[in-house]
């Protein structure tokens, strides 16, 4: 199996449509990306996964507690509060 790597957050969406494009032709290969978990507070990262979630892509996304959330440290980020990701982060 084959398969490319797409680091940035920003790029997502991207990794989904490559997942997406290799699942119609039939390609025996995924696009894989890394992120830090301050990502999941971007419309990028949700529109990603709900693309690649609904069409199946042939996509791995792979979420790194890096303890950073966007250039600030988890400990002066402040999440939703009730959200999921409050509850998973500061356990």
């Amino acid at each position: 199996m084959k398969f490319e790597i797409i680091s940035l957050a920003t790029q997502i969406p991207q990794a989904s449509g490559a997942g997406y494009g290799y699942k119609i032709r039939n390609e025996d290969r995924i696009a894989a990306t890394y992120f830090g978990e301050g990502t999941a507070s971007e419309g990028d990262f949700h529109a990603g996964l709900n693309f690649a979630a609904t069409l199946g892509a042939q996509t791995l996304f792979m979420c790194r507690n890096n303890k950073y959330a966007i250039s600030t440290s988890s400990g002066m980020f402040r999440p939703l509060l009730g959200s999921v990701l409050t509850t998973f982060f500061f356990r």
